[in-house]
């Protein structure tokens, strides 16, 4: 079941401003008086949220494992009865946990993590109902999901490794209603083919660094994993920049938020890179949750 990482998916074997879709209010101060974090960046105090949506995705992880083995390319008219039995399995399971994701969805003060959350239960549910005609373009809706929810935990399991980190820009996200249950690209958004195309070329480029070993720290790199691993970091910082580029140019405010916010994590790998430890990776991993999850909702509506 390939739900991980659409179009990055070389990338994620190494590792194994803002606008919305809607009408909202560009007054930044008015976006403090319900308490929600309005900066698009870095994560850098643990969200409220966090402790119970490991929990929770814990859980749903657990309940998807035997799922995520099954070939996704079948549509259900050809499943066999094995196959019904799971993905019955797994449509319960991802309707308990979009239920729960939606009971701890208020606990969240991070604007980002409130868009990132909605959208894991927007298109969790979408997959679910998909399911009794499901065919393969369908597997796009889980794809975005699960690589949103692996965004979220892995920004809450990042937190310690940015607190003292710089971030580059900080922008104020425009979203009235971050949290709000509404697919945030219902149609295709004009950057997508220009979003689409910085993440297809690093994936070319960086494919002899995304066959390095991740446990191993910068000390003891050989040479040539020292050199990959210097290419790497003046690639991302590159693309870190463009993307952002790309963020502000978005017609939806939820994408941009999205993008910007993927390129603050890309910024802070490279920059991690020179003195790279193996807890690092957790940067990356949010960066390319993310961007799975972006480049499967772009590719869903071509």
């Amino acid at each position: 079941m390939s739900v991980v990482l659409v179009l990055i998916l070389g990338l994620l074997v190494w590792q194994e401003t803002s606008r919305e879709s809607g009408s909202g209010t560009g007054d930044p101060s008015r976006m403090a008086d319900d308490r929600i974090d309005r900066s698009v960046g870095l994560l850098r105090e643990k969200d409220p949220v966090c402790d119970h949506w490991h929990q929770a995705a814990d859980e749903l992880n657990a309940r998807t494992e035997v799922w995520s083995e099954v070939d996704d390319l079948t549509p259900a008219s050809r499943w066999t009865p094995e196959q019904k039995r799971i993905y019955a399995d797994v449509g319960e399971a991802m309707t308990a946990s979009s239920d729960r994701f939606e009971s701890i969805l208020p606990q969240a003060r991070n604007v980002t993590i409130q868009e990132l959350i909605a959208q894991v239960i927007v298109y969790l549910r979408k997959y679910v109902q998909a399911l009794p005609e499901y065919v393969e373009s369908d597997r796009r809706y889980a794809s975005i999901a699960m690589n949103f929810v692996n965004a979220v935990t892995y920004s809450c399991s990042a937190v310690p490794l940015v607190e003292d980190m710089a971030d580059d820009e900080i922008l104020v996200s425009t979203v009235a209603q971050p949290a709000l249950l509404e697919d945030f690209m219902p149609s295709p958004d004009q950057i997508c083919a220009e979003y689409l195309s910085v993440v297809e070329l690093q994936n070319t480029v960086l494919s002899g660094w995304a066959e390095t070993d991740a446990t191993v720290a910068a000390a003891q790199w050989t040479e040539k994993e020292r050199a990959l691993n210097n290419a790497a970091r003046e690639v991302l910082l590159t693309d870190s920049t463009r993307v952002r580029e790309i963020a502000r140019n978005a017609e939806g405010r939820v994408i941009g938020d999205l993008i910007a916010l993927q390129s603050s994590y890309m910024r802070a790998f490279a920059d991690a890179i020179p003195t790279y430890a193996p807890d690092d990776v957790w940067l990356w991993r949010v960066s390319t949750g993310i961007g799975g999850g972006l480049g499967a909702a772009c590719g869903a509506n071509t």
